[in-house]
Order: C-alpha cells, then sequence, then structure tokens
C-alpha cells in the first residue's frame, strides 16, 4: 500500500508559491470536510428563508440594490445574524459609527421580538423619562442584547479614511494605517476564529477614484477583495449600487454591473428589487392598475408598514438562481421573508 503524503510546514509554504501535485492537498482537503455540524456552506445568518437559497454568506457575496432599496438595512441585519456566532467587521462609509449602532439596535429590537423602534424615538428620545413604558423597554432590552453580541462586532466608518484591502508594499511609504487585511487578522486573534464576516458598504467606496481609468480601478479592487478572502479565509459582503437606469432595465446582470468583475468575482450575486422596478418592468396594463396602490404603499411605510420587496439571487455558483418575496419595514429597520397579503398584486408583478 502506498504511504500518504502529508506535506510539513515548510513544504505547505513552498506550495502556496509554486505550481505542485494534487497529493500534495489531499489531506489538508480532507480534513476540511465537514462532519455534519454546519447545515451551510457558508455562515448562519439566522435568517433561515435566505440562508437555504444562497446557503448561507459563503466566501464573496454581493449585494445590489438602488439607493432607498434597503441593501444597508439588510446587510446589517444578515451581520448581526452572523455575530450571534462569529465575530463581524462592519466598514461604513457613508453612515457614521452612531448610525450604524442605531441601525443593529433597531435590528436587535425584531430580532427580540420586541416593539418597532423609530430612527427618530432612539437617537432624540432614548434617554426620555417620559417614554411610553413599551417603547423604552424595547431600547432597554435591545441595548443589553447588543451589548452582548456587541463583543464580536467591530465598527470602522469613514472618519479616519477609507482602508486599503490589501497591505501591498510600496517604496517610501510613509502611511502606517492598518489595511482590510490587516484588521481581518488581528478580528481573528481578538475573538480566537478563524471565521469572519466582513461587511462593505459600498464596494464602490473602495474603487480608487484617483485612477482616471475607472474600469480598470473596478476590476482592481474586485481581484484585490477576491484576494483577500482567500488570503485571510473570511467571508466578504459588500453592498454594490445598481446603475441609475436599472430601474427600467431587463437586465439583472446589466443592473449591477460597474464593470463586469463586479458580478464575476462573487461566489453569489444577490439584488433587491424595489415596487418602482417591478412596476416599470411590468405590461402596460398592470402598471395602470398598480400605480394607486404604490402611491399607497409609501405613504403606509412611513407609518411602519411593510413596502413589497424581493430577493433575486442572480448569481449562485453553489446554489443557483432562485428569488424570495420580502416584506421591508424600512421605518423599523428590518426584512421579513414573505408576501403581505394586502399588497398580493404588487408581488404578482415579478
Amino acid at each position: 500500500m502506498a504511504t500518504k503524503f502529508k506535506p510539513s510546514d515548510e513544504l505547505k509554504k513552498e506550495q502556496a508559491e509554486y505550481i505542485h501535485p494534487l497529493n500534495a492537498d489531499l489531506q489538508d482537503y480532507k480534513e476540511s470536510l465537514g462532519d455534519g455540524s454546519r447545515p451551510f456552506r457558508g455562515l448562519a445568518t439566522g435568517f433561515d428563508e435566505i440562508d437555504e437559497i444562497i446557503g448561507g454568506l459563503d466566501r464573496f457575496i454581493l449585494l445590489a440594490g438602488r439607493s432607498g432599496a434597503g441593501k444597508t438595512t439588510l446587510a446589517l441585519q444578515l451581520a448581526l445574524g452572523v455575530a450571534q456566532h462569529k465575530p463581524v467587521i462592519i466598514y461604513s462609509f457613508e453612515m457614521s459609527r452612531n448610525e450604524i449602532i442605531t441601525s443593529l439596535l433597531k435590528a436587535t429590537a425584531h430580532r427580540l421580538g420586541l416593539e418597532g423602534l423609530y430612527t427618530k424615538t432612539i437617537e432624540l428620545q432614548g434617554n426620555d423619562p417620559n417614554l411610553p413604558s413599551n417603547v423604552a423597554d424595547a431600547i432597554a432590552q435591545s441595548l443589553t442584547e447588543l451589548d452582548r453580541t456587541g463583543e464580536r462586532v467591530f465598527i470602522k466608518d469613514s472618519s479616519q479614511g477609507i482602508p486599503a484591502i490589501l497591505p501591498y508594499p510600496t517604496q517610501g511609504k510613509t502611511d502606517k494605517s492598518p489595511t482590510i487585511y490587516d484588521d481581518i487578522e488581528r478580528v481573528k486573534k481578538i475573538c480566537k476564529s478563524d471565521e469572519v464576516l466582513v461587511l462593505i458598504d459600498s464596494v464602490q467606496d473602495v474603487v480608487d477614484t484617483s485612477n482616471p481609468n475607472q474600469v480598470q480601478a473596478e476590476i482592481k479592487a474586485v481581484n484585490d477583495l477576491t484576494i483577500l478572502q482567500q488570503k485571510t479565509g473570511a467571508t466578504i459582503l459588500v453592498t454594490a449600487q445598481k446603475n441609475k437606469g436599472s430601474v427600467n432595465s431587463q437586465d439583472s446582470y446589466g443592473d449591477v454591473m460597474g464593470s463586469m468583475s463586479f458580478i464575476h468575482k462573487p461566489n453569489t450575486v444577490i439584488e433587491l428589487v424595489t415596487l418602482a422596478e417591478m412596476i416599470n418592468k411590468a405590461d402596460k396594463d398592470h402598471k395602470e392598475k398598480i400605480k394607486d396602490l404604490a402611491d399607497e404603499i409609501e405613504q403606509e411605510s412611513k407609518q411602519g408598514n411593510c413596502k413589497p420587496m424581493f430577493l433575486n439571487v442572480i448569481k449562485g455558483r453553489f446554489t443557483g438562481v432562485e428569488s424570495l418575496p420580502l416584506k421591508f419595514y424600512g421605518a423599523y429597520g428590518y426584512f421579513e421573508a414573505g408576501q403581505d397579503k394586502n399588497y398580493s398584486d404588487a408581488y404578482k408583478l415579478f
């Protein structure tokens, strides 16, 4: 019988740099196979319906949506779910640190099944002794729970600039700021975890704007994110702004594209499809029928009602493509799966 080949640490390092035969990888491959304890390939978010259709957050995921579609809300909700059991790093270049905490607090209230919380109520009346008891209790309980989860949540906003993705050595470089790669390695040590979720909101913000060739800059940014994922083993979730013309587009791939790399590199690409997009993609008869309902939905959403939406998986390297109806409670900062029976005509448009 042939002796099994198990590479030494020195040889493993060499293998990372030079081409080598398959059997040099087989022992590590065998040890990496699951023991049946994980339900999904990726990190479970606790949003069961989404986990089922994409297999959890796996490797490199892109979440696209129009402005105001709720992509940041959904991304933070998914990240909060992961933070129940794994560390999470949140890079937000469009919201301040306190705004992110407010959003996480609202999502926490939903996780606990408590009273829905408005941003204005939290930020302007959070310490008001005259708050109704049910609202005050929801804030207090959510803060206690977020304090427990918070030991695994790390936040960086744009106040210290946008970090580089990878530590590319540059001659004469004086900037010692940690890169995203450095942050991941530090969090892995702090939390003693090899698995980390990195949320970048949004991918357009880590594109080098000083490069006059923006297509080239986009390709480099997404390539760097792919390398980051492979080098660190972290799971990377990025949000992306859809093209402005997406509301009238019939092409989901074209809606998401900056360059092709925005959708070519990620393992999973999902998009939030708004009611406005659904209406504009419908035939003329359906458009006329739904316009009044759309106005009603927009007004009622400001009072805490939901907006009908869809999560559309347009690329699933390991899961295939699928669509999931959603209810977006924007005022309270969370999504739920399923259809609102009052808006069945809107869901039929998809």
